[in-house]
């Protein structure tokens, strides 16, 4: 309110003044917000160039930049871009476009998986859908790995941890989104329809009705589909990511008893 009194004519009468708020608020704090912006930005180049690295003359950009980065020179860069994001939260200072997905990366890279979950945990890095498919590409799937990519998974939104768990081409994520289908179906969700990747995959799944056969000639696998289709139709049931997901099981549990 101070600065919206400051740019109004001080020989404004009462009515102009009430007629004159509303708009004038939002033109006033539309200006305030822009200045912020610029002003953070500004000093986001200027403490970037203190790290040596000025955005216009570097070949590499964002993650790239990153990931060539000599781990000494990380860290100086981290350390010098979280005192700046202290700062704008400080003072409730807007933050550069991009800014957020970069200094998560920046983190993930130069902190310990531990102290970078405490980060995330805490609000200070935010785990969005670009800087966590970067992430998820650059974690192996080794034991711990995996581990680690189910940690980060969960500390996501819901609808967010679906969409990346669709993305990963991995046995884990067929058997999570199989039993999460499956809970679906028995719990009465009516499930999303037959989609194309589903569809192309429907045969497959009803050879698979046959498949891991019992001496009774009927495997658990067949009861326990016989057990979804009497709660829902056929069309709501997914049966090749049921079938490749008992299949990647088997194969897991194979390669854990060797």
């Amino acid at each position: 309110m101070h600065l919206l009194k400051q740019s109004t004519e001080n020989r404004m009468n009462k009515w102009q003044w009430q007629s004159q708020t509303p708009m004038h608020v939002h033109a006033v704090a539309t200006r305030y917000i822009t200045a912020q912006l610029d002003q953070s930005r500004q000093l986001c180049q200027l403490l970037c160039k203190a790290a040596t690295y000025e955005p216009r003359l570097e070949m590499d950009k964002g993650f790239i930049f990153i990931n060539n980065l000599s781990d000494e020179r990380r860290l100086i860069f981290f350390t010098i871009l979280e005192k700046y994001y202290l700062a704008t939260e400080s003072i409730a200072f807007p933050v550069p476009q991009g800014f957020s997905s970069f200094f998560t990366f920046l983190g993930y890279k130069t902190l310990g998986f531990d102290m970078f979950m405490q980060y995330v945990n805490r609000n200070v890095f935010e785990l969005q859908v670009d800087v966590m498919k970067i992430i998820m590409a650059d974690t192996d799937n080794s034991k711990a790995g995996i581990q680690a990519k189910l940690q980060m998974l969960t500390a996501l939104p819901r609808s967010r941890a679906k969409r990346l768990l669709n993305q990963w081409s991995h046995p884990i994520s067929l058997m999570l989104r199989a039993r999460e289908h499956s809970l679906n179906i028995l719990s009465g969700v009516a499930g999303p329809p037959l989609g194309r990747s589903q569809g192309a995959r429907r045969n497959k799944g009803y050879r698979g009705l046959t498949a891991f056969p019992s001496n009774e000639n009927m495997s658990p696998l067949d009861t326990f589909l016989d057990l979804l289709t009497a709660k829902a139709s056929l069309t709501d049931i997914d049966f090749g990511l049921l079938i490749e997901a008992t299949e990647a099981s088997m194969e897991e549990a194979m390669m854990n008893a060797k």
